[in-house]
């Protein structure tokens, strides 16, 4: 996508009235320019799982730009996401006891064998801890 001037999508609702636009199975790839998303009224967008996307004001700051699929950004380390339409970078929650969510991750995955993790949000495996002898997770 090549916009000489603007973006690959520009949104601009005319009716104060109308709801919120909804923006689902997105995929934007190649784009040169500054923006790749521009709007001026309300967008409500459908992610994939372990994505987000802000929701956008409908002020006309609203601009995004590069590369996505889905949506723009991922959940942050130590949060996942598993539904499809969350606006924040903490997504569905903080990553559970006796798991890891590196970003992006929908689903959390458990420390391996031998490791435990009894505090929630960790970021990484590196946050697994080994478990005291005698004991397992």
């Amino acid at each position: 996508n090549e916009a000489g001037k603007g973006a690959a999508i520009e949104y601009a609702s005319q009716d104060t009235d109308s709801e919120t636009a909804l923006i689902v199975g997105t995929a934007f790839e190649g784009n040169v320019g500054e923006t790749t998303v521009s709007s001026n009224a309300p967008i409500s967008w459908t992610c994939e799982r372990g994505q987000y996307m802000p929701r956008t004001s409908g002020d006309g700051n609203d601009a995004f730009s590069g590369d996505f699929t889905g949506c723009l950004k991922e959940c942050a380390a130590g949060f996942f996401g598993n539904e499809t339409d969350l606006s924040s970078p903490t997504c569905s929650g903080q990553c559970p006891q006796g798991s890891f969510c590196v970003e992006g991750t929908a689903d959390p995955t458990p420390c391996p064998r031998g490791t435990m993790m009894p505090a929630r949000g960790a970021a990484s495996e590196d946050a697994c801890l080994p478990c005291a002898p005698g004991q397992y997770q």
